[in-house]
This record gives C-alpha cells, structure tokens and sequence, in this order.
C-alpha cells in the first residue's frame, strides 16, 4: 500500500517511523512523493554515467528531488559528488557543462525558455522537466532544432509519477534492498568461489531479492534492541556510534541478523551441511554453538555500515532521549 505526501521531508519522516514499526498487519505501508518517484525515472535513463557533472537549473520541488537522487546515486556508487552535483536557481548562472543540465520549474514556459537558452548557450545535454510529454516534446527532440543531435530531451514529470512499477521500485525497503545487495557485490563479489548470489540486482534470483528485502525490513527491529531510532537526516542531530566489543551494539545486532538469516533458512527448509548447496548450508549453526568467525564478520560488518547505508536514503539514526543517558 502506498500513501502520497506533497514534501520530500515528510515522506523521509514518515518512511523513518514506517521502518521503525516492527509489525505488518498482513500488508506494507510505504510513503511517496510523485517528484521523488519521477527523479528515479529521469535519472536510470539520463544519469548512467556517473562520473558525469549534474546541473540542475530550477528551485521547485522536482529540482530538490533530482539533486537528492543525483546526490543518492553517487554516494551507493562511492562517486565523489562535491562538484559533480550542482544546483542554481537560474540558467544565467550555469556555465557551459560537459554533463547534463535538467531544468525544472512550476511554469512550463520557464522550463523551455531556460533549457533552450542552455542549449543554444553550447551544453552538451539539456532535459526539459515538464508537467507531461506532449506533441510538443517531439517537435523540440526531433523536428524544431535539425542540429540538436540528441543533445535535448524532454521529460514528463507525470508521465512517469503514474507508473505502478516505478512506486514500487522506489519504495525504501526496495531501495535499502539494493543497497544492501550492492554492498555486497564490493565486499565479496571478488571472494571464491564465485556464488550465483555474486551478480548485479537486474539478473540476482528472486529468493536472494526477497531476502534482501527482509534483512532491510529488520533494521528498525534492531536498532529498537538498543534504544534508537530512524529519523530523517539532519545537521543538527546528536553523533550515533555503534559500540563495539562482546557486549557492545555491534555484536548484539549481529547476533539478531544471524538469527534473522537462520530462521529464514529454515522456513526454507535448509539445514546445516559442510557444503553450501540448495538445501544446506555450512552457517546454520548457532552463534555460540560452533558459527565460524568468518561468518559471524559478516554479520558485524552489516551492522557497521547501518549508519552509512541509511544516511544515503536521507534517514540518519539516533538514541532515545533519556535512555541512552541512563534516565
């Protein structure tokens, strides 16, 4: 199930306390904004580079959400994003880019003016944001400019917001689901022997999806064991550290996604074996009761990157007031 919120900081603080409600009542409840849901799908067709500069031209609310997207894709991928990301409120001050220029704004008319100002000022590639694609956006990409030469291209805000399968792409714990699996592919992609797990989400089987997708479905379900919360990010919140140590934050969370990860096995009906196979395998043992310190370094290695991996999807995590003092 999926609810509309107009702002981008009221979808991130209701995903936040959604993530941190460990039940369900047979169905999800995820929050959206159509800026948010339409950014995801300008950028997996024009942001594929992303070693590319990014200007956005605009200050409306779809501008906002194409940074953030711009600015998310970047960290997932580690790509430094300071001066690759820019965002100005007006053309005059976008100097000629080698990247993309998107230009977005409430009026449609300040949206062509703009972009085609940008274009004819020289840049590479210019996106015109518009309410909806219309007879017109074929006009400018193909037949108005006969020496644009792909370098324009229009882009319907609504057109993709309507779009079931982009709402459920873009739901967190389909997003957090990636992240994790990407962390994955740059923590043990290289390792042998190679496992059928080891390749992009777009080919990874679906049981290994599903699996992803619970492991970020916990989180909020961990971070209640030690007292703290999801909240949305913001530069003014309190530093959060994980404890280390064998009573520490670390391995107490650890200890849960490895019960976690076994229970799930065992719904599947996999039981302990030396080899890794369909229905075995060698880390359905308990922790204490004979789990490699291989395995168990995976799990503490999830827990470290929590901060990182939220931080990305705009979400930030902090103690409870009071209890982290010992009140």
């Amino acid at each position: 199930m999926y609810a509309r919120a107009d702002e981008g900081d009221l979808v991130a603080a209701l995903r936040a306390r959604r993530l941190g409600v460990d039940r369900h009542n047979g169905y999800r409840l995820d929050f959206f904004s159509i800026e948010d849901v339409a950014a995801v799908a300008l950028l997996d067709v024009h942001d594929r580079d992303l070693e590319r500069t990014a200007v956005v031209v605009g200050s409306d609310r779809f501008a906002h959400a194409v940074e953030r997207d711009l600015i998310r894709r970047r960290r997932r991928a580690g790509t430094p994003v300071a001066g690759r990301v820019v965002r100005i409120d007006d053309e005059a001050s976008a100097a000629r880019s080698a990247g993309t220029v998107y230009v977005s704004a409430s009026d449609a008319n300040d949206v062509l003016r703009r972009g085609l100002r940008l274009l004819l000022a020289g840049n590479d590639r210019v996106v015109l944001c518009l309410g909806q694609r219309s007879g017109l956006a074929d006009a400018l990409e193909q037949r108005l400019f006969d020496d644009v030469q792909g370098r324009l291209a229009v882009f319907g805000v609504l057109d993709a917001a309507c779009d079931p399968a982009l709402l459920e792409r873009g739901a967190l714990v389909e997003q957090l689901a990636r992240a994790v699996h990407a962390r994955y592919l740059v923590e043990y992609a290289g390792s042998s022997p190679a496992q059928d797990s080891h390749v992009p989400w777009e080919q990874l089987d679906e049981r290994y999806r599903a699996d992803n997708r619970a492991q970020a479905e916990h989180i909020g379900t961990k971070l209640a064991e030690i007292d703290a919360v999801i909240v949305p990010a913001a530069p003014d919140l309190p530093p959060f550290t994980l404890a280390e140590g064998p009573q520490g934050d670390v391995e107490k969370l650890a200890r849960m996604e490895h019960d976690r990860w076994m229970a799930a096995r065992k719904q599947a009906g996999v039981t302990y074996g030396e080899e890794r196979t369909a229905r075995t395998h060698p880390d359905m043992l308990d922790w204490d009761a004979g789990l490699s310190e291989n395995a168990k370094e995976k799990d503490r290695m999830f827990v470290r990157g929590l901060p990182t991996l939220l931080e990305v999807e705009g979400l930030a995590i902090v103690r409870i007031p009071g209890v982290a003092l010992g009140i």
